[in-house]
């Protein structure tokens, strides 16, 4: 008889597990929700109050627990959901709506994902030190305007690349320009490239203070300069900023500078390949060479006792000539 008194002394009646399920659902329920917990509270209150006379049926009692299986294997799913969208929102720039617990504002927050965490039932992204309710995310995108959010080691292997790149005027139009990918920056608004020997023909340059187009290379040579430049297939006009380097005269004549240190973001680059850099001290001796060509004659033997044959019928045939071919 003990050991049922003991035994009795510890359950707990109908009345008690209804009162801390009462005192679950009321410190766990969000208002404007129902979900498992209501569910079970309402099943539990209809079978407490059912008409012992009428008893609820096995069948509509098993209906109603297999509606109750349904739902929680609902929600489930939708957790399952919501963890797989957060985990792939890390590393992403995303803007969310939070309420502030005090004043009850709603502000605007926006960053990128750091990590997730769970909280129960519910889902949080981490965003500058703050907790994000997923469902509160309103915009999601790879970068931030300017991809100020981008690594800059991501773009490392850009570093001693040829790059074609754009560059912009303020009308919108574009002109491409090429050069040799110096060095990445990191700036507030995002990441910068830094292209060296950008080979421009510069447009309406004013050379007035100027005896030739050697003259001005000779002038601004180790200068920062501003040029202007059109596109060959679309004519727009931009202007480049960087320091000149040297200046050449095309096939045409017309007056062509590399410039160094030409800088603009990182994303208008639109195409890579492998540059030489020794392109310039390569072409430096590639003159070098066609110079000494020209002097010592471009067809002239190897062979020493060729060359002194050859000279002497060279000379010969000048004799001729002076002497007016006379034998």
């Amino acid at each position: 008889m003990a050991d049922v008194s003991s035994v009795t002394s510890t359950q707990k009646t109908i009345e008690q597990v209804l009162a801390e399920q009462s005192e679950k659902v009321v410190n766990t329920r969000n208002p404007g929700e129902l979900g498992k917990n209501e569910f079970l509270q309402l099943l539990i209150t209809q079978v407490q109050h059912q008409d012992p006379l009428e008893p609820l049926s096995d069948t509509d009692f098993i209906a109603q627990m297999a509606q109750f299986s349904a739902l929680e294997q609902m929600q489930n799913l939708n957790n399952s959901f919501a963890m797989t969208k957060a985990f792939g929102m890390i590393g992403r720039y995303v803007v969310g709506q939070m309420t502030d617990t005090e004043t009850g504002k709603t502000n605007y927050i926006s960053g990128v994902v750091e990590s997730v965490r769970v909280k129960g039932s519910k889902v949080y992204l981490l965003v500058d030190g703050q907790e994000l309710d997923i469902d509160k995310v309103t915009d999601v995108t790879d970068t931030s305007v300017g991809s100020a959010y981008k690594k800059i080691s991501d773009y490392s292997g850009l570093v001693g690349m040829l790059g074609n790149a754009y560059v912009y005027n303020s009308d919108g139009g574009k002109a491409t320009i090429q050069g040799i990918i110096a060095s990445l920056e990191q700036r507030a608004d995002g990441i910068y490239a830094r292209l060296d020997e950008v080979d421009v023909l510069p447009k309406d340059l004013d050379l007035s203070l100027y005896e030739s187009p050697e003259a001005y290379v000779v002038a601004n040579a180790g200068k920062e300069i501003t040029v202007k430049i059109a596109d060959n297939a679309t004519g727009a006009v931009v202007q480049i900023t960087g320091v000149l380097r040297d200046g050449y005269l095309d096939s045409k004549g017309n007056l062509r500078l590399l410039v160094d240190g030409v800088t603009l973001p990182v994303d208008d680059i639109y195409a890579t390949e492998i540059a030489d850099l020794y392109s310039s001290q390569h072409m430096l001796l590639q003159q070098i060479l066609q110079v000494l060509k020209e002097k010592l004659g471009a067809n002239q033997p190897t062979d020493g006792s060729n060359d002194e044959t050859e000279s002497d019928a060279t000379g010969t045939e000048n004799d001729a000539e002076q002497t007016g071919g006379v034998e």
